[in-house]
């Protein structure tokens, strides 16, 4: 048994003539607001008017936008900017970071994070100086990577 599956059901029928039925509205539509249009308004107004609304009735009846019509990608478009938006992320502070609690953790953490420097390991560079000198702190405001400016430390060992 056989059974026969349409096909180009993506396709609007065209009912008048070349156009679908939403495309002769859309032009019909411009078409009578530019007749209306003529007896309301002033001559020089009229013509500036009736260009603006046929180029705009003809782009909504036969315009398409990567495979979309005109009129849905300007409903669209009117929607998003007019809308609210909706963020799907947003950085809480839930997760804070606890001190270290017992007495090894808070040596380990003293020995890698320390802000005094260490005599005699700390040194210039050129090894001009020829004993250590004291740590200078200063606190900048910093940029991080996901955009948050936070107040960092700085220590600088020469």
């Amino acid at each position: 048994m056989q059974f026969q599956v349409p096909q180009y059901i993506d396709v609007e029928d065209k009912i008048v003539g070349p156009l679908t039925l939403k495309q002769f509205f859309y032009i019909a539509g411009g078409f009578l607001t530019i007749f209306v249009s003529f007896f309301v308004l002033v001559t020089w107004l009229w013509l500036i008017t009736s260009v603006f609304i046929g180029t705009m009735s003809l782009a909504f009846a036969l315009v398409k936008y990567n495979g979309r019509p005109l009129m849905t990608v300007t409903l669209a478009a009117i929607r998003y900017y007019t809308g609210g938006r909706t963020y799907t992320w947003q950085k809480t502070d839930s997760v804070k970071k606890q001190a270290p609690t017992g007495l090894l953790a808070k040596l380990g953490l003293g020995m890698t994070a320390g802000t005094r420097p260490v005599a005699g390991r700390e040194t210039s560079v050129n090894g001009f100086f020829s004993r250590s000198l004291p740590a200078q702190d200063r606190t900048e405001i910093v940029r991080r990577t996901d955009g948050d400016r936070a107040i960092a430390k700085r220590i600088d060992y020469r």
